[in-house]
């Protein structure tokens, strides 16, 4: 039997769903949303950085792959953001 695509990883840790989304997003690097720089950001690590939070060198501003999206004022996970998204896209009514 073949498994659900409802079982990916994104569609349930919101680390792997912001991997997906910048995956999709920037393919060939992250691009800044404040001064479009592309390639010249670092994503930041430690214990108390927000998931999926980058720091472009060209601004200095950090941000995430929400920023300028339909996601960016949202409190609601990515992951269930992605659930909902393929749930209404694949939907026979839409």
């Amino acid at each position: 039997m073949s498994e659900s695509i409802l079982s990916q990883p994104f569609f349930h840790n919101e680390e792997a769903a912001y991997e997906f989304v910048e995956s999709r997003l920037w393919p060939n690097g992250a691009v800044c949303p404040h001064c479009g720089e592309i390639g010249r950001a670092n994503k930041l690590q430690g214990k108390s950085t927000r998931i999926g939070t980058w720091k472009c060198y060209g601004c200095r501003k950090p941000f995430t792959v929400k920023v300028g999206t339909i996601f960016e004022a949202s409190h609601i996970k990515m992951h269930l953001w992605l659930q909902a998204i393929f749930l209404i896209a694949s939907s026979k009514k839409g």
